[in-house]
């Protein structure tokens, strides 16, 4: 039988639920989301068919942990009519989404608890008495996994390469959008994603492609230099591009004094990226280059240098 007690204990989003009931005595909308998506997640993971006694069952423990609950907030059966409620709309939805895709293989197989005959009620196969799964399904519930935790982040990229073939396949059908992408692989969004662009690169081009770009960057550079010389047809870009370059073209050769504590004098170097900023100005809107002028203003009276001429743009369109 599903326990809720054991699917909670279970979840690292348990003390998050528990500690709030204890102090308020009830639960928002937003625990009650989490707490459907933890018992979904756990019902699509290990394959068990979600029939409306389990539903029923299901909801009456949620009763039983949360006193102050309602139960057809959870599972509510409406006779000639399809169910409602949290834990039916969540289940319902996500089978759909993955039946879409061809992801979903089906329910574990169950076996009648002993002390019910019951068509409804059940009870998990122990593993050898299980059927044994194709890789799809195995991967699926890696996929599954995914789609619920973002920590920790090693286990989380082991994961990502398991679920490489299927996600491969998902990016592959047609009229896919990058907000689909996002929806169903939501772990993209996390701080650590360009790390699982890299994994799915690796993965997609296992004949070590992933350093072309660097192992070839000379080549690389001498062709599309000249393309950039006659393909940017905006004279703008093109001024500009000049402009910051030509830095690198005359390297500065000029040193000034910096005095330091107990009046010493240190000998600077006029860097390139110094040269560039004293050279070529470049803002946003005329606002910011009046305000960004008075702070150069400020900085050279303090350091006791005059402001020499410069070149100033305006714009964020380059």
């Amino acid at each position: 039988m599903v326990n809720v007690e054991d699917i909670l204990t279970s979840s690292g989003k348990r003390n998050l639920i528990l500690s709030f009931f204890k102090k308020n005595n009830k639960l928002t909308d937003e625990l009650r989301k989490i707490l459907t998506d933890i018992i979904i997640e756990h019902l699509i993971q290990q394959k068990i068919h979600a029939s409306p006694k389990l539903f029923e069952q299901i909801s009456v423990g949620i009763v039983e942990v949360f006193k102050s609950e309602i139960k057809e907030t959870f599972y509510l059966c409406v006779p000639k009519q399809k169910p409602k409620g949290l834990l039916y709309q969540k289940y319902h939805n996500t089978i759909s989404k993955l039946r879409r895709y061809n992801l979903w293989s089906g329910p574990k197989k169950l076996k009648l608890n002993e002390h019910n005959s019951d068509a409804n009620s059940f009870r998990e196969l122990p593993h050898d008495e299980s059927e044994d799964f194709s890789t799809d399904a195995e991967l699926n519930s890696v996929k599954q996994w995914l789609q619920f935790n973002i920590e920790p982040v090693n286990e989380v990229e082991i994961k990502w390469k398991q679920t490489a073939d299927i996600r491969r396949r998902y990016l592959s059908l047609p009229n896919i959008t990058i907000h689909d992408i996002l929806d169903e692989w939501t772990t993209y969004k996390q701080s650590f994603g360009y790390s699982l662009i890299d994994i799915d690169f690796e993965c997609m081009n296992t004949n070590s492609k992933g350093n072309s770009l660097f192992d070839k960057w000379n080549q690389f550079a001498l062709k599309i230099i000249p393309f950039m010389a006659s393909g940017i047809k905006d004279g703008n870009i093109k001024n500009l591009l000049i402009l910051d370059l030509m830095n690198s073209l005359l390297v500065p050769t000029s040193k000034y004094y910096h005095k330091e504590p107990g009046n010493k004098r240190r000998i600077i170097k006029t860097s390139i990226s110094d040269a560039r900023k004293s050279f070529l100005h470049q803002v946003a809107s005329m606002n910011d280059l009046h305000t960004s002028i008075q702070i150069e203003i400020d900085n050279c009276y303090k350091e006791k240098k005059s402001l020499q001429p410069l070149i100033c743009v305006v714009g964020v369109d380059f």
